[in-house]
């Protein structure tokens, strides 16, 4: 008899920790997933910045992603993205992020954050850009990266990643010879300083470990490409994502493509 009662206690704790068990490993494998690393990037809410997102999230990457308004970042917060605000013009809102984000490790940081002010090319673009569009234009493409970059250096030393990654996105637009194709006079420039900003910075922090490429996404159909684009961002940003991930000290400098083909700009 009483070993009947032994052996029907024993059952019973069996059943009752199973599923206890089953969740431990389940919240074991969630955490393996989340340990690929955090990745910010900025102008998240939309586009290019929102594609890339959901492959990093889906490849179990923390993302980390910025909008000027959040509380317009619906479809990014459903995501699973931790959403945070900034503006690439404002230094107080680049402090802020930096404060909000003290001593977390960011892995790989994706300047995305950009601006076109007209679709207009060659003759027209010429005649119709005004210098408030070329200002403006070069702070958010140019100056932007520059200051997200030196405000998040503390989190790129911190993470543990043998190589941290600092990918700015770029434009075919950047480069300087281009036969036969007019240029989006405000917008062009602002990707060729990009590009040599690029190169320097990619000399100056090899020391401490971090890649920096400039990636040109390709002309996507987005509300800042336009309805002509040729590619769909979800195509053309998981591509983006396996170039990433892929990045080695030694692609430090470089121009690529989406898919990872080499420019010369």
């Amino acid at each position: 008899m009483y070993k009947n009662i032994i052996i029907k206690l024993i059952f019973t704790f069996s059943l009752l920790n199973m599923p206890a068990a089953y969740s431990n490993e389940a919240n074991k494998q969630v955490r393996q997933n989340q340990n690929k690393g955090t990745v910010l990037i900025t102008g998240a809410n939309r586009g290019l910045g929102l594609a890339l997102s959901k492959h990093f999230i889906a490849d179990g990457y923390h993302v980390i992603g910025t909008a000027r308004k959040p509380q317009r970042a619906a479809e990014l917060k459903n995501t699973g993205a931790q959403v945070e605000q900034l503006d690439v013009v404002d230094d107080d809102s680049i402090a802020a992020l930096a404060q909000s984000l003290k001593g977390v490790p960011i892995d790989i940081l994706v300047n995305n954050a950009g601006y076109i002010a007209s679709l207009d090319r060659g003759l027209e673009s010429f005649k119709n850009t005004s210098r408030k569009d070329f200002l403006y234009t070069y702070n958010v493409n140019v100056i932007g990266p520059v200051m997200v970059t030196r405000a998040l250096l503390p989190n790129l030393l911190l993470a543990k990643s043998d190589v941290k990654k600092v990918v700015n996105i770029s434009s075919h637009g950047g480069i300087v010879d281009r036969p036969n194709v007019p240029g989006i006079y405000s917008y062009d420039p602002t990707k060729t300083a990009l590009n040599k900003i690029t190169v320097d910075l990619s000399k100056d922090l090899k020391a401490y470990q971090i890649a920096v490429i400039a990636l040109a996404p390709g002309h996507n159909k987005t509300r800042m490409g336009g309805e002509s684009g040729k590619l769909q961002p979800d195509f053309s940003m998981g591509k983006a994502h396996k170039v990433i991930t892929g990045l080695s000290l030694e692609d430090t400098g470089s121009f690529v493509g989406y898919s990872g083909f080499s420019i010369k700009w």
